[in-house]
C-alpha cells in the first residue's frame, strides 16, 4: 500500500515537472520514459524507497516525537520532501546510517 502511494505521488511529481520544463521550454525530448510499477512480491524493499516518519520511529522503537528531535538536533540523515505536508527518508540512507552507528568504533 505505502509502495502504491509512493508511486502514485512520484509520478504526480514528475508529471509536474516534465509539464514545467514543456512550458519553459527545456524539456530534453531524447530521454525515453521508463513504464516500471511497484512490485507486489514479498523480496526485499527497493533501496530507493521512502521511509515515512511513522515507519522510522518503528524501526527506531522510538516515539515520532523524539524522532522529530533527533532530526531537528542533526542526528538522522537528511530527509527528503515528497509533497507540501509530506517527508519521508530515502530506506537507502537509513540503512546506511544504521550500519555505522552499529560498527562505529
Amino acid at each position: 500500500m505505502l509502495e502504491q502511494t509512493i508511486y502514485r505521488i512520484v509520478k504526480e511529481a514528475i508529471r509536474e515537472v516534465l509539464s514545467e520544463e514543456k512550458n519553459n521550454g527545456t524539456f530534453d525530448q531524447t530521454l525515453q520514459p521508463v513504464h516500471n510499477k511497484p512490485s507486489t512480491s514479498k523480496k526485499s524493499p527497493d533501496p530507493l524507497s521512502i521511509i515515512r516518519p511513522s515507519e522510522l520511529s518503528s524501526i527506531l522503537s522510538v516515539s515520532t516525537v523524539t524522532l522529530w528531535r533527533m532530526e531537528q538536533d542533526g542526528l538522522l540523515p537528511n530527509k527528503i520532501q515528497i509533497s507540501d505536508r509530506a517527508v519521508g527518508w530515502l530506506r537507502k540512507d537509513i540503512e546506511e546510517w544504521l550500519f555505522n552507528r552499529k560498527y562505529r568504533s
